[in-house]
């Protein structure tokens, strides 16, 4: 992924499977275009195993700051949690950029009922 970047891009972990790149200057399209690169330079060549070619794929969801100007740090990374997961939810492999869902779901989270009551879904 390093390869993948700018000079003054940042990439780091975030969590187990997770990384988080910052991409200084980028509208949602410009982000777009370069998490899709990112991804495109992952998945090829396929890596070399013992048991053969290994096919890598990742899924990306991104938020642009200049969208949501207002938005605290903590809610943009929440956006582009939610957005990671409806790349996974369609299909895996792709990039999601945070829209109107995303926003709404941070702002206005679903309930689930279960039988230990009421979570945040």
């Amino acid at each position: 992924m390093q390869a993948c970047v700018r000079s003054y891009d940042a990439i780091g972990r975030f969590g187990g499977e997770e990384f988080l790149i910052l991409l200084p200057g980028c509208d949602s399209s410009a982000a777009a275009e370069r998490t899709d690169q990112i991804r495109a330079a992952i998945a090829h060549p396929p890596m070399e195993t013992d048991s053969g070619p290994l096919k890598i794929t990742m899924s990306l969801g991104g938020v642009a700051t200049g969208n949501w100007p207002d938005e605290p740090p903590n809610q943009l990374l929440q956006m582009a949690d939610a957005a990671l997961y409806r790349a996974k939810e369609e299909g895996r492999n792709r990039i999601v950029m945070a829209g109107e869902a995303e926003h709404e779901e941070v702002h206005h989270p679903t309930l689930e009922l279960s039988s230990h009551g009421p979570q945040k879904k």
